[in-house]
């Protein structure tokens, strides 16, 4: 596992993503190792909502966007793994559940998440229009079915669960 998230760190880092640094891989018992990566100052796009402006979402896509060049997912794109910078930047944070040498189907599925988590968190229409700025028309139709709460990362379902509940559905 731990080979696994520093692979992932490593292949964001080379794809160019804006992502912390992984500077140190240390075993610290028989059973334990600690990963060091730079830390960066800044806001959680979930704790800034809803203050985020149009010009931060889609540099969050970009940062997907470069990933997806390089065939690397991140798997987990939720609210609170998502930071935006004090200088302005944004950051993926702890891309150690993604994929190396992804597939289109894996690709997808990170695009599904973060639609539906952008959607969670700064409303369906805008999220939408930015995804079809951002994706085009004919990727974003090749998303949709899976937008489906077994598609998503845990949290997400978690919120997803708890407005159906407010809206009584």
């Amino acid at each position: 596992a731990v080979e696994r998230r520093a692979l992932l760190a490593y292949a964001a880092e080379d794809a160019g993503a804006p992502t912390p640094q992984l500077r140190a891989v240390v075993r610290v018992g028989p059973e334990a190792t600690v990963l060091a990566s730079d830390h960066h100052d800044g806001t959680t796009l979930a704790a800034k909502n809803p203050g985020c402006s149009d010009e931060e979402l889609r540099e969050i896509w970009d940062a997907m966007r470069q990933l997806h060049q390089h065939r690397v997912t991140h798997r987990q794109l939720t609210a609170d793994r998502i930071l935006l910078t004090d200088d302005g930047r944004v950051m993926l944070l702890d891309p150690g559940d993604g994929d190396v040498a992804a597939s289109d189907l894996q690709i997808r599925l990170d695009v599904a998440q973060l639609v539906a988590e952008l959607a969670l968190t700064v409303g369906t229409e805008r999220a939408a229009d930015l995804a079809l700025e951002k994706t085009g028309a004919t990727e974003l139709v090749a998303v949709v079915p899976l937008l489906q709460p077994v598609a998503l990362a845990r949290s997400t379902r978690a919120n997803l669960r708890q407005i159906g509940r407010a809206s009584g559905r």
